[in-house]
């Protein structure tokens, strides 16, 4: 797979032109593919089934990674693909179908974090999923680790985040989104007042290196989270950052990392 250019402030971001091919067809082809594949013991023996061009699969990916029918035979998933298709009660939801959009970190937000048509035109091309699970976003500054990854903190980042909840709404879809904070994944650059990353203990990563406005860069050893620190730089922001979420009209949240099961 290609690997995914990181869209920074230097680096102009890979836009989605919008053409039919950017678009995500995964589940209108399944079922075309499902609807008009006969099971093999119902094929005349020795016929093969073949697929043309046009059903192929198109995931929800910046490089339109195409999946063939013939991988779904390989993987032995023929007799149960039709229950992709059945209803699922998640909950107070019900889905029409079992296919969901996983939260996928595309680095796209605008200035200051906040979403943009751009990422509203990206979701509601995928809406038709019967699950829609938006990117990580940072609920505190000190979650900031990732360039141009949105947050939703402040005010401005919550009238972003309406756009593309509307997008997914407008087409039928339900939409949660996933939050986090990244811990030690971040760099000075990107903290508050240029201060040290916050992470559960002062021990900085060995291998990874953070995503900054000036390219990769090392990440420095974090500071260790105080335990009184606990319930305002983490419990509060999951608390906050959900009731943002409900104000921009998302179904739902999906904690990254989940501190506790305080009421919202």
């Amino acid at each position: 797979m290609p690997a995914l250019a990181l869209p920074c402030r230097n680096q102009a971001p890979h836009h989605n032109t919008g053409r039919p091919h950017d678009q995500f067809h995964a589940v209108d082809s399944l079922q075309r593919l499902h609807s008009s594949h006969k099971h093999p013991k119902t094929q005349a023996r020795g016929r093969r089934s073949k697929l043309s061009p046009h059903e192929s699969l198109v995931l929800p990916s910046k490089e339109n990674l195409r999946i063939s029918l013939h991988y779904f035979l390989a993987m032995k998933m023929t007799p149960d693909l039709g229950k992709l298709f059945t209803p699922y009660v998640m909950g107070p939801f019900k889905l029409p179908h079992r296919i969901v959009m996983a939260p996928l970190t595309r680095l796209r937000a605008g200035p200051r974090q906040v979403p943009t048509p751009l990422n509203a035109l990206y979701y509601g091309q995928r809406a038709s999923a019967a699950l829609v699970i938006g990117e990580a976003t940072y609920v505190a500054p000190e979650g900031y680790g990732y360039c141009d990854s949105p947050g939703i903190v402040t005010d401005e980042q919550v009238e972003g985040h309406k756009l593309l909840t509307q997008a997914v709404h407008d087409k039928g879809g339900l939409f949660f989104l996933q939050l986090w904070p990244v811990g030690r994944i971040s760099h000075p650059s990107l903290q508050p007042n240029g201060q040290l990353p916050v992470a559960p203990s002062a021990i900085a990563p060995k291998t990874v290196r953070a995503a900054t406005p000036d390219g990769y860069q090392p990440i420095p050893t974090p500071r260790a989270l105080e335990t009184a620190e606990i319930q305002s730089m983490v419990v509060e922001p999951f608390k906050q950052a959900a009731r943002n979420a409900k104000r921009a009209a998302y179904d739902g949240t999906f904690p990254f990392h989940l501190p506790c099961s305080a009421e919202v």
